[in-house]
């Protein structure tokens, strides 16, 4: 094989730490979050409807805190803070998915950990978390 061929089988589970609810102040209250790299999903059914977010970042926590407070220049964040809102003031429901440990990837017969502290590798992993909801009847919100 030359280094131009590529066959990546890749491993990821999801883990749910939980919702995302509106608490009275008017904020968006992410679940815990820990402080490494990862990949998230953020999954948002009004009605019959059910939209779908993927993303990844160099610290979950921070990125969460970001979609709760977004900065006056960060329009996806200020895109998604309020199409949460949105979705939870038509009784919509939003929970949150987020994989940071045991992703595991095999490339050229070798098994190994993703290393998520490499933006490449986390994009690599987002955009097949993209591509697999595609099969699927969701909306993607990813643009």
């Amino acid at each position: 094989a030359s280094a131009a061929d590529c066959a990546v089988p890749l491993k990821r589970r999801w883990k749910r730490p939980g919702a995302v609810p509106l608490p009275p102040a008017g904020k968006l209250a992410f679940p815990a979050a820990p402080v490494e790299a990862g990949l998230y999903r953020l999954i948002v059914r009004v009605g019959n409807r059910t939209t779908v977010y993927v993303g990844e970042a160099v610290n979950l926590k921070r990125r969460f805190g970001n979609y709760r407070r977004p900065g006056a220049t960060q329009q996806t964040s200020l895109r998604l803070n309020a199409l949460l809102i949105e979705a939870i003031g038509q009784c919509g429901a939003i929970t949150v998915d987020i994989a940071y440990q045991d992703i595991g990837l095999n490339i050229g017969g070798v098994a190994m950990d993703a290393d998520l502290a490499d933006k490449a590798v986390r994009r690599m992993i987002e955009q097949a978390a993209i591509v697999a909801h595609g099969g699927i009847d969701v909306e993607m919100l990813n643009r």
